[in-house]
C-alpha cells in the first residue's frame, strides 16, 4: 500500500532499541516489554530522578516481549 508505515523494532546485541513517546515513563515502557524500570534505568545509564525525553532511544532486553 501506498503512504503505509511499517514499525519495525531495531534490534543490537543482546537489546532492541524502543523510541520513547509523548507520555512515556520508565515504567509505562517497563510494563510494555514486561521488565523491570530500573533495569531500564541501569541499563541505559538513567540516574535519579529517571527522566527519559520523546525521541530518546532507550536499550529494552531481547528477552522483554510486547
Amino acid at each position: 500500500m501506498r503512504g503505509q508505515r511499517l514499525k519495525i523494532p531495531i534490534t543490537i546485541g543482546a537489546y532492541r532499541l524502543y523510541k520513547v513517546r509523548r507520555g512515556d515513563t520508565l515504567e509505562k515502557v517497563a510494563r510494555r516489554y514486561r521488565v523491570r524500570w530500573r533495569t531500564l534505568a541501569y541499563m541505559n545509564g538513567i540516574k535519579p530522578p529517571y527522566t527519559i525525553y520523546k525521541g530518546q532511544y532507550l536499550k529494552v532486553p531481547l528477552k522483554a516481549r510486547k
